[in-house]
């Protein structure tokens, strides 16, 4: 903005994406729980072990994810299962 760029000109985003990971052990799905390997591509975005929020949106919807809170940590997590 120094340079002159009005601030009515400038766009900030905020990417909302999930992580996804496969499980060692389908029973533990906490937070920390063992990894096997990363996560299968989403139906939009195709990217391995990740989802865009919406991704993230239309499995909680349909029923296919849970989202648990937590409370020691500042994020929710979720499981398909």
């Amino acid at each position: 903005m120094q340079l002159g760029c009005p601030a009515s000109k400038l766009i900030v985003g905020i990417p909302l994406v999930a992580s996804t990971y496969i499980l060692k052990y389908y029973s533990d799905h906490g937070i920390g729980a063992g990894v096997a390997q990363i996560g299968m591509p989403g139906k939009y975005t195709h990217s391995e072990s990740i989802l865009a929020y919406y991704e993230v949106c239309l499995r909680l919807c349909d029923g296919s994810g849970t989202h648990t809170p937590n409370h020691l940590v500042t994020v929710r997590h979720g499981f398909l299962g």
